[in-house]
């Protein structure tokens, strides 16, 4: 799967547990600040995302995380090393 790919479906993810327009996200926006994800949404977001990819993405990894881009990298590398 490609970066485009990815970054395809975890928009749409987002997308619609967040209600908001596609096309309001980019790579860059922010999830807490742009997007208004809390704690909850970001757990809740990691399990769409790992049921999707079917890949780990441990809660630690979600820490780091600030930015759709930061969602796209984690999940591209857990599927190259898997």
């Amino acid at each position: 799967m490609n970066t485009e790919d990815i970054e395809r479906k975890v928009k749409n993810i987002i997308a619609s547990k967040l209600n908001v327009n596609m096309n309001d996200i980019g790579h860059t926006s922010l999830l807490v600040k742009d997007l208004g994800v809390d704690s909850f949404g970001g757990i809740q977001l990691l399990f769409d995302l790992k049921e999707e990819f079917e890949v780990d993405i441990p809660i630690e990894d979600l820490k780091k995380i600030e930015n759709v881009g930061d969602i796209v990298q984690c999940i591209q590398n857990k599927l190259s090393t898997e």
